[in-house]
């Protein structure tokens, strides 16, 4: 059952963290539109596509509208097109790249995946022929810009977040911010410079931590230490369960591991 807090951090992560959906994927197989005429597999593989995503960016949009979080990209899957290009009597595998640039452009989608070949356990003919028509559908794409005929599509600016310079000054944690801030902080540092604290008198980069569950410690309190990890207060009444760190001048590792060595004072 969702409680007033639970508004709360939902609107501090939408309004404060730009909480998004990164992506909505429709999955379509294309696997009855083989055939052995290339120009008759392309226009079903376009007419079908066309009208199973007629609705998936105005779905999406009322998705946004609904429940106030934006969507990033709208995208569809497709059967990788090496197995069904391989139907056709043909070498030439730049038009099914066409198709599904004109597929996407008509549904008004951000991409089509799919263009593509499954070779993990060898290659077939289809598989090589696609991968060979790679680079030729790329330079035409190329050929397109240079020309203007490309098709452009606008960036929304509205999507868009501010990515300062990372600098050291950032990695201190405070722990009387949220836990959810201070685990995106964490997130956020890796590789370089890291989040950095101190608990039992030494300085700790942290690279792995899990938001847990409600405490009543002031923040920065130690609450437990043990198997799970460390558990820290936060200022927002939850717990920061730190999994990984680095000590100065050691190696990365698991924070029950560095538990067998150094003793962190729990609060009590």
């Amino acid at each position: 059952m969702l409680n007033l807090q639970n508004i709360f951090d939902t609107i501090d992560m939408i309004d404060k963290q730009h909480l998004d959906i990164r992506t909505i994927t429709m999955g379509i197989s294309l696997l009855d539109c083989v055939s052995e005429d290339p120009k008759r597999c392309c226009d079903k593989i376009y007419d079908k596509i066309c009208a199973r995503a007629e609705h998936l960016v105005k779905t999406g949009e009322d998705i946004e509208s609904e429940f106030g979080i934006p969507i990033v990209n709208k995208r569809i899957s497709v059967t990788p097109i090496a197995l069904i290009a391989g139907s056709c009597e043909t070498e030439d595998y730049v038009p099914f790249a066409k198709t599904l640039d004109r597929a996407a452009k008509t549904c008004g989608v951000n991409f089509i995946g799919g263009y593509s070949a499954l070779v993990q356990k060898g290659f077939a003919k289809g598989d090589e022929l696609l991968l060979r028509a790679i680079p030729q559908a790329l330079a035409e794409t190329v050929e397109d810009i240079a020309r203007g005929t490309a098709a452009r599509t606008p960036q929304d600016h509205t999507q868009s977040t501010y990515a300062p310079m990372l600098t050291r000054e950032m990695s201190a944690v405070d722990w009387t911010l949220p836990a959810q801030q201070i685990h995106d902080q964490v997130r956020g540092l890796i590789p370089w410079p890291c989040a950095v604290c101190e608990l039992g008198g030494q300085t700790l980069k942290l690279f792995s931590t899990r938001v847990g569950g409600e405490t009543a410690k002031a923040p920065g309190c130690v609450i437990g230490a043990g198997k799970q990890g460390i558990e820290v207060a936060c200022g927002d009444g939850r717990v920061l369960r730190i999994l990984e760190l680095q000590a100065q001048g050691g190696r990365r590792m698991a924070a029950a591991d560095y538990l067998r060595g150094h003793e962190i004072p729990v609060c009590l």
